[in-house]
């Protein structure tokens, strides 16, 4: 904790209806964490708004912007927000960094993934509390009795499995799929000079990616329903009626949700060329818009009681989203293997190159979607992608 003069006499925090909105349970509970952290700020008044969305007209991120020099009054001093729009907040000076307002002790616990999208470079710019978006598949157990190869090739060569893939056209989850095999073909997303302003991707490793996709949709593996299915719960629908398919793409959220839906469900990480998939995933950090230096320490010091172990893991547990403090497990179910295979796969993620790149999705998608539904070979669909990526 920080010692503040002249310390103000409120606190104005603002937390997305992303989240106050996604269950009871998870809204009351976030407002029990605010009063009680509220108790040890006695002469302090707490103003929290929950109401707003992140973007659009009436979110957040358009009061940050256009409040500042209409009516600063009413602006946040600590906010919670999507890890995808910490970089351009920072870049128009709509945030400050923490690295001299929180203890560098509150980072410690953290998984590196987490700490990496707060960290876009050098400076943190937010403190990870929930983690979202982690892949993995699913399977039905009573029909495939044994653990899943981490080996793609090994995965399809049993004819006793087939997978059903959510969103292909134009959809995130399956263009972060094809970014996974990407990847895990030493494809790169750097240009000649070492950054990456724009997103850049290589011919041969994409098409290496597609064809993954192509071979197992030719041999029957990824079901030509997946062509029409348009999201996750409706994948889940399909998984949960029928065999085939008894295999499914899903998230941990979704799995944390509907798992007591399907009995003997089973599940293991994502199979790749060579081993299992690196998981990519997206995540919120509390932020600390506040201008004024005093009511920046008082932000940073409620922020730290909001940031314990406990309370990450019990606001994460109630949204079914994940913490991004390895301690703060120590609150869930310590008996439950799906558990530990998160904690596991929590260990091996990195951020979700793809978060807030519309363009890159939307293609990535498109390929997928022109691939599994045979309108294209994978080496047509990957130079389409390329020219269409490409700045």
């Amino acid at each position: 904790v920080v010692a503040a003069t002249n310390t103000p006499n409120s606190l104005t925090i603002w937390i997305p209806a992303e989240i106050t909105g996604r269950t009871a349970e998870a809204a009351t509970l976030l407002s029990d964490q605010l009063i009680a952290a509220g108790n040890q700020f006695p002469d302090v008044q707490l103003q929290v708004d929950g109401n707003k969305p992140v973007a659009g007209a009436g979110g957040t991120l358009s009061y940050l912007r256009s409040g500042r020099g209409v009516a600063p009054a009413i602006l946040p001093d600590l906010m919670l927000l999507p890890n995808d729009q910490l970089d351009a907040v920072a870049k128009e000076d709509l945030i400050v960094p923490l690295d001299n307002l929180v203890s560098s002790e509150l980072f410690e616990p953290l998984y590196t993934d987490a700490l990496a999208q707060a960290r876009p470079a050098e400076v943190t710019l937010g403190y990870p509390v929930l983690i979202s978006n982690l892949t993995h598949l699913a399977y039905d157990g009573s029909t495939i009795p044994n653990t899943l190869p981490a080996d793609w090739t090994a995965l399809l060569s049993d004819n006793g499995r087939s997978l059903i893939l959510p969103a292909p056209a134009a959809g995130a989850d399956s263009a972060t799929l094809l970014l996974q095999f990407y990847l895990a073909a030493n494809g790169t997303l750097v240009d000649a000079s070492g950054d990456a302003p724009t997103f850049q991707m290589q011919l041969d490793p994409l098409i290496f990616a597609l064809n993954q996709l192509s071979i197992a949709r030719n041999s029957g593996f990824i079901l030509s329903q997946s062509s029409s299915t348009v999201s996750f719960n409706e994948a889940w629908s399909r998984f949960a009626a029928s065999t085939p398919p008894n295999m499914l793409l899903t998230t941990a959220e979704q799995f944390l949700l509907q798992r007591e839906t399907v009995p003997n469900l089973g599940f293991a990480p994502i199979s790749g060329p060579g081993g299992a998939l690196t998981p990519l995933v997206d995540g919120m950090s509390w932020v600390i818009p506040a201008r004024d230096p005093q009511r920046r320490i008082l932000a940073a010091n409620y922020h730290a009681v909001l940031a314990t172990a406990e309370n990450v893991g019990t606001l994460s547990q109630a949204n079914g989203l994940l913490p991004t403090r390895r301690d703060a497990f120590s609150v869930w179910p310590t008996d439950d293997p799906y558990i530990l295979f998160l904690q596991a796969e929590l260990e091996r993620a990195q951020p979700n190159p793809l978060t807030n790149r519309t363009t890159a999705v939307t293609v990535l998608g498109d390929a997928v979607f022109d691939v599994l539904s045979l309108t294209q070979p994978p080496m047509a669909a990957a130079e389409e992608a390329i020219q269409a990526i490409q700045p």
